[in-house]
């Protein structure tokens, strides 16, 4: 017969740990630095290669074809964000994507700014799973200490 206490010891705690601990204080920091900046310059460009990668992702959410144009920023990102923005519009949260234009974008000023408020956002969370990847480096070529250091200082890049 099983009793209450045999039952707590087979089970076992989650315990957390000083690494686990400076982790979560490495993603709190760089999910800070990051959203403090998010709408940095919007409307007006302050980053002009934001363009690069949500216009290409936006043809491809309102036309359906593949072909991110431009190959030389890499493609995972635009595609990620293609079917955000799909996503999004599908579920009503981002009409503009539908009727948005593909061009008019100069070097100087952004017609939607809330498209590229999704892309930095999606950017945000690219950055955050790169902060647990530093850290799980560090931790298995050197030791925690050097994780935890590694993912702050990566937190506080920005």
């Amino acid at each position: 017969m099983h009793t209450e206490a045999s039952f707590t010891r087979a089970v076992p705690r989650l315990r957390l740990t000083w690494p686990l601990w400076g982790l979560a204080a490495a993603i709190a920091v760089g999910l800070a630095v990051r959203l403090a900046v998010l709408d940095y310059g919007l409307p007006f460009i302050y980053y002009g290669d934001e363009r690069y990668l949500f216009l290409p992702a936006l043809r491809i959410a309102q036309t359906g074809d593949l072909n991110p144009t431009r190959l030389d920023y890499g493609s995972l990102f635009v595609y990620v964000l293609a079917a955000v923005y799909w996503l999004a519009a599908q579920l009503g949260l981002l009409p503009v994507v539908t009727n948005a234009p593909l061009s008019g974008y100069d070097l100087t000023y952004y017609p939607v700014p809330d498209l590229v408020l999704v892309g930095r956002g999606l950017a945000v969370a690219f950055s955050l799973v790169a902060l647990v990847g530093v850290f799980l480096v560090g931790q298995r070529l050197f030791d925690a200490r050097v994780g935890v250091l590694a993912a702050a200082l990566l937190a506080l890049s920005p």
